[in-house]
């Protein structure tokens, strides 16, 4: 007969205590019939809690189709993952230009059972191939990408038949209650009152009852409501930080065992709680400040200032010479343009105590960030530190580098132009194995999803996103546990 839920002493005593956890609550919820979101902090092993969970409901006989749709960027990391944590389980790929071998692929999930890997293009693209297969469960991984109920993904994946969807997701509430509506309404069809009647019932009160202008009254309804829909949803999200975990285990400063892989040696895995995050704050170059002022005397900026006009386009340029002055390319900032020109003279006469920075003039010292960024990496490199490096522009990034290459630190380079998933692995690779690469340069668009760079113990935010949470899904490519 087939045992309820199966896990073998090797998978169990892989994970850690809280992992251990996690795998205990997806049982629950699948025992009660229901999807969830698992959204623990990035880092700490939502994809081994799941594929160990999935893996005991395989060998318990409790489920056969699985479909899995993640970012392009980690279908590669799941397979490893699977290989690690679920050897019975091998899971096949829909994903490609190869139509046969993806249908092929399809075709025998859908007769044999098992797991299908697949991407959130070509689920949405393919949904009414995919739609075919009764899913016992369909994963979504980086699930706040169906954040917005009204896009194409989300409609698409919706059609998907599933009896159990699971959402991973390190940020699910990113902007606002209607975010969590969209992914438990996904994750647990029918929790929720329909959107409109949430939007009443619980966001418009809630957020009225966060105004600073609030009534006593709109307060008291506010936390009343959202006391309510804490109680609805928690019973269906997971969702613990590193600094819950560990406190929890009393395990800051300490170590847990885990087995090694091969073998049945033990080795002792050492458990680093604390994050230290430091916020630095530059003056900006006599060059930067000229360019700056520049820029605000500009018809651009009068514009905004005077109109009902988005500011969002000044406010770019502003935060372009904050960064360096030479990202400015646009024929609207061709007047901020006109101030290098004015300002050569000012650069020139910016001097460097470090001989080292003596040939990068020309562009280093028009930035008080980059000439601090470029001091910082030549300190991490000596102390034996590896670092990521990310900003939002890739012209940026291609900048340090060149003072980077120049400096004779060695380093390499991940943005969106490295499409070819099998050139990605291969940089995130080379980083992680490879002791004399010090620095990895990657935009926040591509580095800052699905990739683990555990070879890095540094990470620089070049330029802040203005949402925090991408910048926290970029720093914990690093600072991971799971």
């Amino acid at each position: 007969g087939s045992e309820p839920f199966s896990l073998s002493k090797q998978s169990y005593e892989r994970l850690l205590p809280y992992q251990r956890e996690g795998v205990a609550w997806l049982w629950e919820l699948h025992q009660r019939g229901a999807g969830g979101i698992l959204g623990d902090e990035m880092g700490l092993g939502k994809t081994c809690q799941t594929i160990t969970f999935l893996g005991g409901c395989f060998e318990g006989q409790q489920v056969s189709h699985v479909l899995i749709v993640c970012p392009v960027s980690v279908l590669s990391v799941w397979e490893g993952e699977f290989r690690k944590f679920c050897k019975d389980v091998s899971p096949l790929l829909f994903h490609g230009a190869n139509t046969r071998e993806r249908d092929d692929n399809l075709k025998s999930v859908y007769k044999r059972g098992g797991v299908l890997l697949t991407s959130y293009g070509l689920a949405s693209s393919q949904a009414e191939k995919l739609a075919r297969v009764n899913w016992d469960y369909v994963v979504c991984d980086e699930g706040h990408k169906l954040k917005n109920p009204s896009i194409q993904t989300s409609k698409k994946l919706r059609t998907i038949p599933a009896d159990h969807r699971l959402l991973l997701t390190g940020t699910p509430v990113q902007n606002n209650l209607d975010e969590l509506w969209a992914l438990l309404d996904f994750a647990v069809p029918g929790l929720l009152p329909p959107q409109q009647e949430f939007k009443a019932h619980y966001s418009r009160p809630i957020a009225d009852g966060h105004d600073k202008s609030a009534a006593a009254s709109e307060k008291q309804l506010g936390e009343r409501r959202a006391r309510e829909l804490r109680d609805i949803f928690m019973p269906y999200q997971l969702a613990r930080t590193k600094a819950d975990v560990f406190n929890k285990d009393k395990k800051v400063g300490g170590e847990e065992e885990r087995p090694e892989e091969q073998g049945g040696a033990r080795i002792q895995v050492g458990l680093e709680v604390s994050k230290k995050e430091w916020i630095v704050w530059l003056e900006p170059t006599s060059f930067q400040k000229h360019v700056y002022r520049q820029f605000l005397d500009s018809d651009v900026v009068h514009a905004a200032l005077s109109s009902s006009r988005s500011p969002l386009a000044a406010l770019t340029v502003l935060k372009k010479i904050c960064d360096h002055p030479y990202l400015l390319q646009k024929a609207t900032e061709v007047s901020s343009l006109e101030a290098l020109r004015e300002a050569d003279e000012e650069q020139e006469a910016e001097t460097l105590e470090e001989d080292t920075f003596s040939e990068l003039i020309g562009a280093a010292v028009a930035s008080s960030k980059m000439l601090f960024v470029l001091h910082l990496l030549q300190e991490l490199e000596r102390g034996g530190h590896k670092t990521l490096v990310f900003s939002q522009s890739s012209r940026m990034l291609r900048l340090l580098r060149s003072c980077t290459d120049t400096l004779k630190i060695s380093s390499l380079f991940l943005d969106g132009q490295v499409n070819k998933l099998a050139d990605r692995e291969r940089i995130v690779k080379k980083f992680n194995s490879k002791e004399s690469v010090k620095v990895l340069f990657l935009t926040t668009g591509v580095g800052g999803v699905g990739l683990t760079l555990t070879g890095a113990d540094r990470v620089i935010i070049y330029d802040p996103s203005w949402n925090p949470a991408t910048d926290a899904q970029a720093v914990d490519r690093a600072y991971r546990v799971g």
